[in-house]
């Protein structure tokens, strides 16, 4: 992890204000050999996107919410969310029901929530700060069980952002 990052781990849930649109929602799913979770992603209030897809905030912190549907065959026993930022955020990830720890890049999160087929398991709530203009992607990854941090693009979720400092 790079000098400048610093991650922030709450065990609370975090209020996020406002009311996320049908427009500013985006809600993509992960596809992987193994296909075994769903990973949603919901955009919170104060933020766009774009044409292109790209999440665009100016100024103000990017909130956002995950979502994990066991999208397997059978029930799980918890689940494993990883959450790799660029190096040049900050990233707070609050949660009820969720054991929350830093790792490098970003954040891991464990949920010994059970979920049977098509189920979801708690939602996440994450907040990306930021003090330098950033054109980068943000990784969310899920591992269905409590078999360890999935690895990169192991039920992976790409979402490309573009955090606005100018004046």
């Amino acid at each position: 992890m790079g000098p400048k990052s610093r991650i922030v781990v709450a065990a609370a849930a975090m209020l996020v204000v406002g009311m996320t649109s049908d427009a500013m929602a985006t809600t993509s799913t992960a596809l992987a050999a193994e296909h075994d979770a769903d990973i949603g992603l919901t955009l919170g209030a104060g933020a766009v996107v774009t044409p292109d897809g790209t999440w665009y905030v100016h100024g103000g912190p990017l909130r956002f919410a995950i979502d994990v549907t066991n999208s397997g065959s059978s029930e799980e026993d918890g689940i494993e969310v990883a959450v790799r930022v660029p190096d040049t955020v900050d990233l707070r990830v609050d949660a009820d029901g969720w054991n929350c720890v830093d790792m490098d890049g970003g954040v891991s999160c464990q949920s010994e929530v059970p979920a049977v087929a098509g189920e979801r398991w708690p939602e996440l709530q994450a907040e990306i700060t930021y003090s330098a203009y950033t054109q980068d992607s943000i990784f969310v990854g899920a591992r269905p069980g409590l078999n360890g941090v999935p690895e990169p693009g192991e039920n992976q979720l790409e979402q490309r952002i573009l955090l606005d400092t100018s004046t």
